[in-house]
């Protein structure tokens, strides 16, 4: 039983009652990920745009709550909360955790993670795994703590983390590091803030490919949502939206 729905039940027959709150008065308690420049509160990203745009709007009350990525899951998978946005569809994460993906109410992805190996301008960015013997690769400590990215990647613990995606990329300019990885979106965000043109990457080699949506523990309310986002989300790539206002992909 969900923690909000046991409260309301508990609150119900302390005060005599004799049912609990109606169902359309359930909140659906969603956590996200606070990660800098990417979802924060009161920013003005696209995570934060497609959770108000769409995810918001779904038809059942929800309350938004951003946590670090390490206690958003530990408070899923402990049901203090009842969903997670901008949840991962990797399967062995959520068997490392008990729970399998396929006994959990989950929509379609709204965006596909592409992890990608960027070199200086002019330079030959990585196209295999080869190619990173002996050299000096950066990333953005949101890569580090990603459990996903280190099962992943063979040089993940000899990698130098910064505090952002903008500080990896300026060791790359600097000749301090050979190397920058980030996920796709977060690259090309930064060259926007930046304002500079893309640093090359090869386009045929992903590193990790993930997809983002909405996972949550079953219930009605859960199905709703799941029903809903997964509806809009189709109309949105359909028609362009996903990519063009959130830089969002969903291609393999």
């Amino acid at each position: 039983m969900r923690p909000l729905l046991a409260t309301l039940m508990m609150a119900g027959a302390l005060l005599g009652a004799a049912s609990p709150a109606p169902a359309e008065d359930v909140k659906l308690v969603m956590a996200g990920a606070a990660i800098p420049k990417v979802f924060e509160p009161g920013k003005g990203g696209p995570y934060n745009a497609f959770y108000d745009d769409v995810v918001a709007k779904a038809p059942v009350q929800l309350d938004m709550v951003m946590l670090p990525v390490k206690r958003l899951a530990r408070s899923f998978f402990e049901k203090q909360v009842d969903c997670m946005y901008m949840a991962t569809d990797d399967k062995t994460f959520y068997i490392q955790n008990g729970v399998p993906l396929e006994t959990l109410t989950v929509a379609k992805p709204f965006n596909r993670l592409f992890m990608r190996a960027y070199s200086r301008p002019g330079g030959t960015p990585p196209g295999n795994w080869a190619a990173f013997d002996g050299k000096l690769i950066a990333g953005d400590e949101g890569i580090h703590v990603s459990t996903i990215a280190q099962r992943t990647l063979p040089f993940a613990k000899s990698m130098l983390y910064t505090k952002s995606v903008d500080e990896a990329f300026e060791l790359l300019a600097a000749g301090r590091v050979d190397v920058a990885i980030a996920y796709s979106i977060d690259a090309r965000q930064y060259f926007t803030r930046a304002q500079k043109p893309a640093f090359p990457a090869d386009k045929s080699f992903s590193l990790l490919t993930l997809g983002e949506g909405v996972t949550c523990w079953p219930s009605l309310e859960a199905s709703k949502l799941v029903e809903y986002l997964d509806a809009v989300v189709e109309r949105l790539h359909a028609d362009g939206t996903l990519l063009s206002r959130y830089g969002f992909e969903l291609h393999d």
